[in-house]
């Protein structure tokens, strides 16, 4: 066959080729938006997932948490159109073998990653944490520690409930105060409550600060209950509303009026969230 037969009968694929490889970066792709990436944005996101597979199942953690942040960076080539298979495989590693592994998932998750996806997941993981609350710890190190140490299942409980309060969502508000209210009493004022308390008042809904007051009953003598009421009149404070109450035995009671009397100062809703970066929350 001679090479302009060759070339004639190859032109009809060499014309596909800028549909199967994006020319051009989805930043700067009319097709990519709010949605998500084009369908040639959203495949080459797939195909570098699954390049990438075998190091997110490696035996060796470090392994497994180079590639998870290779994935994440992939939505920074798009970061207008984060895309739901990056995050499809961030939220994966929320079931990971080692907690150190889920703890960077969730950070990574986020962080500019796509809104639904990464909401719903969250979301997911503090369920899991309720529904499994009177074991918790046990739960999350998993038989003979082999998931990780109980100061890593406290990490990750802690960062879960710190990063929440940069998604500015109402089913993670509302996630978010049941898990702060089903923590066992003799976690108020400790850093994993605390982080969930920081948040709520970080989302800041009427509902949110409730949620926070309630851990007033009863006050404690021993500094927890302090610590949450600082946090209060940090607050208020912060978002310049009128003086906070006193601290002591009638703390809760005192702020359930204040709460009343500032409620329309407050957000009812937040509604869904559109995505940010995790400094932006």
């Amino acid at each position: 066959m001679s090479r302009p037969v060759i070339a004639a009968s190859l032109a009809p694929l060499l014309a596909l080729v800028p549909a199967l490889a994006p020319a051009r970066a989805a930043d700067d792709c009319g097709d990519c938006g709010a949605r998500g990436p084009c369908r040639p944005h959203a495949e080459a996101d797939e195909a570098a997932i699954e390049r990438l597979r075998p190091e997110l199942e490696a035996p060796e953690v470090e392994r497994r948490l180079d590639a998870l942040a290779e994935v994440a960076a992939l939505t920074g080539e798009h970061a207008n159109a984060p895309g739901e298979a990056v995050a499809e495989a961030l939220a994966a590693a929320l079931e990971d073998d080692a907690l150190r592994v889920r703890e960077e998932a969730v950070r990574l998750l986020v962080d500019g990653q796509h809104p639904e996806r990464t909401v719903r997941a969250l979301v997911d993981v503090m369920k899991d944490f309720q529904r499994n609350m009177w074991t918790l710890v046990a739960w999350l190190t998993g038989p003979d520690g082999e998931r990780g140490t109980i100061a890593e299942a406290m990490d990750y409980l802690e960062t879960v409930g710190d990063v929440a309060g940069g998604v500015r969502d109402d089913r993670v508000a509302k996630e978010l105060a049941d898990l702060l209210l089903a923590y066992p009493e003799e976690m108020r004022g400790q850093p994993v409550a605390m982080a969930a308390t920081g948040s709520l008042l970080r989302l800041g809904t009427r509902d949110a600060v409730r949620a926070v007051i309630r851990q007033l009953r009863p006050w404690s003598d021993d500094g927890r209950s302090l610590a949450i009421h600082e946090a209060l009149e940090e607050f208020a404070e912060d978002r310049e509303l009128p003086a906070a109450p006193e601290a002591g035995p009638d703390a809760a009671k005192a702020w359930d009026a204040w709460l009343k009397k500032n409620a329309r100062a407050l957000p009812s809703k937040l509604g869904k969230w559109a995505g940010s970066s995790a400094e932006d929350g």
